[in-house]
């Protein structure tokens, strides 16, 4: 805080996420240090256990997530290689008493960190809302033209199964599938746009796969065996449910479907010696489809 007119945002700031605790909805406040070579640890300290303080005060504390984030490499540090106390005949080091306070006060610490861009929209917004046009489709870094993300290495933009949480409000639902066979199809897809952009010139991506707009296929082994052998085998199409283009379900009926047994076991031990052959080029490997 700078200035009169930061102070007044920081507590007009500080009363919206009491209103909004007190209508019941968590919220995360990270309070802190900017820069990772700034001081003054002291007065990022002191305003986090105002804040902290307030929300004990306004009895919104258990729904608050306080987070103290800090460049300090040990708590206590202050920027002055941390202190000793001596007090009633112990020794005590400033770590140990910071770290005291904290667990004390409920307030979690992120240490050796700094913020360098505060850039995503981090506002939730309701499940329903969201719809297949959302996702990603090229996967290109939109800070860097020559960086791309695939499978688990993008961040999809909501999750496909509803969220659920637990009686205390811990969030327990699986992220959307983004390994197996979506990992090979975006891979495909970016390695074209590299060739186009490296060989071809182009200024932007020429190909697409949108997870909503693209099918999986997974087999899953349920017992080996050429003659008993079992697997799961299952196939969905779009992965991100489209209910416009398929109301009711959001898949197409046709191209989602799931069996179990012997002719799925055997699609599954083809798959494995199908997957080392291209994986060692041997030749022809170019013709068994990805």
């Amino acid at each position: 805080m700078c200035a009169p007119e930061h102070a007044v945002v920081a507590a007009d700031t500080v009363a919206a996420v009491v209103a909004t605790l007190r209508a019941g909805q968590r919220q995360r406040l990270v309070i802190g240090v900017g820069h990772g070579t700034c001081t003054c640890e002291g007065a990022a300290f002191e305003y986090t256990f105002d804040v902290e303080h307030e929300l004990r005060m306004s009895g919104v504390h258990d729904l608050a997530d306080v987070v103290y984030l800090t460049n300090e490499y040990e708590l206590g540090d202050v920027g002055a290689g941390g202190m000793t106390f001596d007090q009633n005949g112990f020794t005590t080091s400033s770590r140990m008493w910071t770290e005291s306070l904290l667990r004390e006060r409920g307030v979690r610490a992120i240490q050796q960190a700094h913020v360098h861009r505060v850039d995503a929209d981090c506002t939730v917004e309701p499940f329903d809302e969201w719809t297949a046009e959302h996702w990603p489709r090229t996967y290109q870094n939109p800070l860097g033209r020559n960086i791309f993300g695939i499978g688990i290495a993008f961040a999809p933009p909501h999750a496909i199964s509803r969220p659920r949480k637990s009686p205390r409000g811990t969030v327990i639902a699986p992220a959307p599938p983004r390994t197996g066979m979506p990992s090979g199809v975006m891979g495909r897809m970016v390695e074209r746009n590299l060739v186009d952009m490296i060989q071809g010139g182009a200024a932007a991506p020429t190909h697409s796969a949108s997870m909503g707009a693209m099918g999986a296929a997974c087999n899953a082994s349920a017992g080996t065996g050429l003659r008993r052998g079992t697997a799961a085998a299952m196939t969905m199409y779009p992965i991100v449910p489209d209910l416009r283009r398929y109301p009711g379900t959001g898949r197409s009926s046709t191209d989602t479907y799931g069996e179990i047994g012997l002719a799925a076991h055997g699609t599954e031990h083809m798959l494995h010696y199908l997957f080392l052959y291209q994986a060692k080029a041997s030749p022809g490997w170019q013709l068994i489809p990805r």
